[in-house]
C-alpha cells in the first residue's frame, strides 16, 4: 500500500495500489509515521463505534483518512457519505468536477435546513454583538426565566439538531455554534436544560474518542451561558455527570505533548468547570491533597483559581487572590478555601 499527497496546489490525499497508475500522476509519495497510526487508530474505534447502515471502511479507507487528517486536507472520494461521523478533524470532498481549494472548503459547509433556518433569528444578536455581557446572562433561575411552548415532536428541537450535527462529524463552524447558542436560548426559554446539558456531556466526554478538539472549544467558549441553564436541570445528577467528563480536560497534561491547543483547551476546560461546578461538593478531594501537598505547582494553582469560581467570588476577588498567590502571601488550601466560601455566603446573605 502507498498513501498520496496530491501536488501543493490541490491539497487533498487519495489511496491507490502501489502500481503505475494514470490519476496519480502529479502526486507524491508521503511517510506513514506514528502521528499517522494514532489518527488511524481513533479512527478504528470510532469505525468500530458506528452503528448500521453506515457503509464500513477497509483498512485503506482510515490510512487515508488518517493522513489527510494528518495534513490538513480534505480527503478526495468516490463514497463520502462512507465516512460520515468519523469526525477527528476529517473534511471529506466527494470525487468530481470541482479541482480548487476554495471550491473544496464551501462544499464542506452545508447550507440551513428547513428546520435551522430559525437558527438564525433566535441567535442573531448574540452572533453580531462585539462586546459586553451575553444577551441571555441573567437568566439563572425557573423564575427568571419567561415560559415557551416546547418543539412539537415533528420539530427536532436544537438540542437534537447539536447533537445529530456533532454525530455526523459536521465542522465546528458558524452553523454548529449557531445551533449551540440555539439549544441554550431553547432551553432559557422553556425553562428546561436537560437536552442541552445531555448534548453538551457527549462532546465533552468524546474527547478520548474525537483528536479535533474544534467542537470542544466551541462549547467551552459558551460556558457562561451554558451555566445559566443548569439551575433548570430536573436532575442536579446531570449536572455532576457534566462536571465529571470535563475534569479530565482541566488538566495541563491532557493531550498530546506539544499539542498547542492543549493549554489552551485546558483553560476553558478549567473555567467551565469553575462555572459549572459548586463547592465543595464538585471539588476532588484528590486535587485537594496534591495542592495542600505542593500548593507553588502550576495545577495546584489552577485548581484553586478554579475552586474559587466554583465558590462564585467575583474576577476582582478571584484576581486578589491569584496575586496573593503569585506575591507567596497566600497559600492555596483547602481551609482557605472554605474560610473565603463562608465569608462569601455571608456577604450574600446580607445583600
Amino acid at each position: 500500500l502507498e498513501m498520496h499527497l496530491e501536488s501543493p496546489m490541490s491539497g487533498r490525499v487519495g489511496n491507490g495500489i502501489s502500481i503505475a497508475r494514470s490519476e496519480w500522476s502529479c502526486s507524491i509519495p508521503i511517510s506513514i509515521g506514528l502521528s499517522t497510526r494514532e489518527i488511524y487508530e481513533a479512527l478504528v474505534w470510532k469505525e468500530l463505534d458506528r452503528p448500521v447502515p453506515f457503509l464500513h471502511l477497509e483498512p485503506v479507507d482510515l490510512w487515508s483518512a488518517a493522513s489527510a487528517i494528518l495534513y490538513g486536507a480534505p480527503l478526495y472520494t468516490v463514497k463520502p457519505e462512507a465516512y460520515k461521523g468519523l469526525k477527528n478533524g476529517l473534511k471529506v470532498l466527494k470525487f468530481g468536477p470541482i479541482r480548487n481549494k476554495d471550491a473544496a472548503n464551501a462544499a464542506t459547509l452545508p447550507p440551513f435546513n428547513a428546520e435551522e433556518t430559525r437558527v438564525v433569528t433566535l441567535v442573531q444578536a448574540r452572533l453580531n454583538a462585539e462586546s459586553g455581557p451575553p444577551p441571555l446572562a441573567g437568566c439563572t433561575t425557573p423564575e427568571s426565566v419567561p415560559r415557551a411552548t416546547p418543539p412539537s415532536p415533528s420539530q427536532p428541537s436544537f438540542a437534537s439538531l447539536l447533537q445529530k450535527a456533532y454525530d455526523d462529524g459536521d465542522d465546528a463552524d458558524t452553523r454548529f455554534n449557531s445551533l449551540l447558542l440555539g439549544a441554550i436560548k431553547e432551553a432559557l426559554l422553556a425553562g428546561e436544560s436537560n437536552s442541552l446539558v445531555q448534548a453538551v456531556s457527549a462532546i465533552i466526554a468524546d474527547a478520548t474518542g474525537n483528536i479535533d478538539p474544534s467542537w470542544r472549544v466551541v462549547v467551552l467558549e459558551h460556558a457562561d451561558l451554558i451555566a445559566a441553564t443548569l439551575d433548570l436541570l430536573t436532575d442536579d445528577g446531570m449536572r455532576q455527570d457534566l462536571c465529571m467528563v470535563l475534569d479530565p480536560l482541566t488538566s495541563r497534561s491532557w493531550g498530546e505533548a506539544g499539542d498547542p491547543s492543549r493549554e489552551h483547551v485546558a483553560a476553558l476546560a478549567q473555567y467551565a468547570a469553575g462555572v459549572f461546578g459548586r463547592w465543595p461538593q464538585d471539588a476532588s478531594d484528590d486535587v485537594l491533597g496534591d495542592m495542600e501537598a505542593d500548593p507553588f505547582d502550576d495545577e495546584s494553582h489552577d485548581a484553586y483559581v478554579m475552586y474559587l469560581r466554583m465558590i462564585g467570588l467575583s474576577p476582582s476577588e478571584i484576581e486578589s487572590e491569584r496575586a496573593g498567590m503569585e506575591a507567596g502571601s497566600i497559600r492555596p488550601h483547602r481551609d482557605r478555601l472554605n474560610e473565603l466560601a463562608a465569608r462569601h455566603a455571608a456577604a450574600q446573605f446580607r445583600a
